[in-house]
């Protein structure tokens, strides 16, 4: 498994190398706090039913075509293992745990990759030609670009006989509602959706992620997937998130406004290229002769550090991935930028 995922920085620094929700945890998981010592004395369910319930009634989808696991990363190398496709094809740059998935279970990789088309990252279509019992993996919208996939394209490969397509929807509910929408609600066979409650709430140390397919995928996932794997307090956690619609329309509001106040002002103030893109994070590109690997070393003296997204294929030593925090964090780090590009640190 690939560790190099941002957030594992030393507390005391402002760190924009993660994606997580600004706005913090909604009040249900402080509440659920008081009440651990009670769901820690006891086990929780085998397979998380309800979450799965709680996830399938929000959602108006059966019990049977909702999984839920200890992250979304467990789910996405729990469809490899258990699917086992013969040919796993990414899209690079990717979150490479789509690799990673493929490469432990020994089932070679088909590298497909992007076009920049002005400032778009478009997969080259015309290169994607998976056959019967291969698996796509397909961000939506993507990390670290946060960029949707042309959806009339995409909806014209969905139906190919026999192939699993795997759209990671792990930042969807950070985008505009009236944006793309969701290619697996309802279920249809072959397209599986793999989302993240972490993300979107800021609780990663909690790990909770879900994935709707066809009854029949999901019942062959149940069957191999371990025992207990979401743990109690998450378990308990699921069904008060989705009922806080106040903090989702909160959060996407705020993220909204930031993101594009955020891309004008590292336009204008610091000469870096900002990739439009619909997630909370913003993919940034240096100038020519400046390095993230460089441009760390200074925040760091600052308090900050972003994403140094060199380690995504395809990507290279001036792009950097910056998460969205709070509007007076944003313009500590795009004062701190500015200065960089100038020249003032050294």
């Amino acid at each position: 498994m690939n560790t190099d995922h941002g957030g594992r920085y030393t507390e005391g620094l402002l760190d924009f190398s993660v994606s997580i929700n600004p706005l913090g945890p909604p009040a249900c998981v402080a509440a659920a706090l008081a009440h651990a010592l009670q769901l820690l004395t006891r086990y929780p369910s085998l397979d998380a039913e309800p979450a799965r319930r709680a996830i399938a009634a929000r959602l108006g989808l059966d019990f049977a075509e909702v999984l839920v696991g200890n992250g979304a990363t467990e789910l996405i190398s729990l469809l490899v293992r258990v699917l086992r496709p013969g040919r796993v094809w990414v899209v690079e740059p990717c979150y490479s745990e789509y690799r990673a998935a493929a490469e432990s279970c020994s089932v070679p990789v088909m590298r497909l990759p992007y076009q920049v088309v002005g400032e778009r990252f478009e997969p080259m279509w015309e290169a994607l030609r998976p056959v019967a019992g291969d698996m796509v993996f397909l961000g939506y919208p993507n990390n670290p670009t946060g960029q949707f996939p042309d959806r009339r394209q995409l909806e014209s490969l969905l139906n190919t006989d026999g192939v699993h397509w795997v759209l990671d929807e792990s930042f969807l509910a950070f985008s505009d509602p009236s944006g793309p929408s969701s290619t697996a609600v309802p279920p249809r066979p072959g397209v599986i959706a793999v989302r993240s409650l972490t993300k979107f709430y800021a609780i990663p140390g909690l790990r909770l992620g879900y994935l709707i397919a066809a009854r029949e995928n999901v019942t062959r996932l149940v069957a191999a997937k371990d025992p207990w794997s979401v743990n109690g307090l998450a378990e308990h956690l699921t069904g008060l998130l989705l009922a806080d619609r106040a903090y989702a329309d909160r959060t996407r509001q705020f993220i909204s406004a930031e993101r594009v106040r955020v891309a004008g002002a590292l336009r204008c103030k610091t000469g870096v290229r900002v990739y439009p893109g619909e997630a909370n994070f913003l993919l940034g590109l240096l100038p020519e002769g400046k390095t993230v690997e460089a441009l760390n070393t200074c925040l760091k003296r600052q308090g900050m550090v972003v994403r140094n997204a060199s380690t995504f294929v395809g990507l290279n030593e001036r792009h950097f991935r910056m998460g969205l925090r709070t509007a007076p964090e944003n313009d500590r780090l795009i004062a701190a930028l500015a200065g960089f590009v100038r020249g003032e640190y050294q």
